[in-house]
């Protein structure tokens, strides 16, 4: 049964199109220094895993090291490693202590948002924010996991669906 916050689109059906879902934008459309501060303030996922699997890998490798040579061999094979791409946690992420995984903090205490980068595919998806943006909605290439339909696309102007956004000042001074 559909209601008045379903939707029937090309991009198949929208559920709670006016709760809140993720926002997805070009980092084009973002201001100029987002890699910078990404790298700088943000949580790197793509070194962390690479660090991460090399310690794994040295421990394997060489079991009966020391922590200081372990630590060694670690500096120098990581200095060899060009990462072509990164994914990164940036605003309001907090690492939980019990899991070791990564959550947002919507108390607000950690920042106003929480994004995630992809340089390779220039995508920033907006996971959760204090501000929020009626909007048209993505295609089928990002859809929210809990089955809701198809995210919001903070590059359209529209009214199909709820989006989390970034602050004005994040966006380009010629957002279109």
């Amino acid at each position: 049964m559909l209601n008045h916050d379903t939707l029937v689109t090309s991009s198949g059906i929208i559920k709670n199109r006016f709760k809140p879902r993720t926002g997805i934008v070009s980092a084009h459309s973002l201001y100029p220094d987002l890699f910078t501060d990404c790298l700088n303030r943000g949580i790197d996922l793509t070194w962390e895993s690479f660090r991460n699997d090399l310690a794994f890998d040295i421990d394997r490798r060489y079991p009966d090291l020391d922590a200081d040579a372990k630590d060694a061999l670690f500096e120098s094979e990581s200095e060899l490693i060009e990462l072509d791409s990164r994914v990164f946690l940036y605003g309001a992420w907090v690492r939980n202590v019990t899991t070791g995984k990564y959550e947002i903090d919507k108390t607000g205490a950690s920042g106003s948002f929480a994004l995630e980068y992809n340089t390779e595919t220039g995508i920033v998806c907006v996971e959760w924010s204090t501000e929020t943006m009626l909007c048209g909605n993505t295609s089928p290439c990002y859809v929210m996991a809990d089955g809701s339909g198809p995210c919001g696309d903070l590059n359209s102007e529209g009214d199909t669906i709820t989006a989390y956004t970034l602050p004005d000042d994040m966006f380009s001074k010629d957002r279109g």
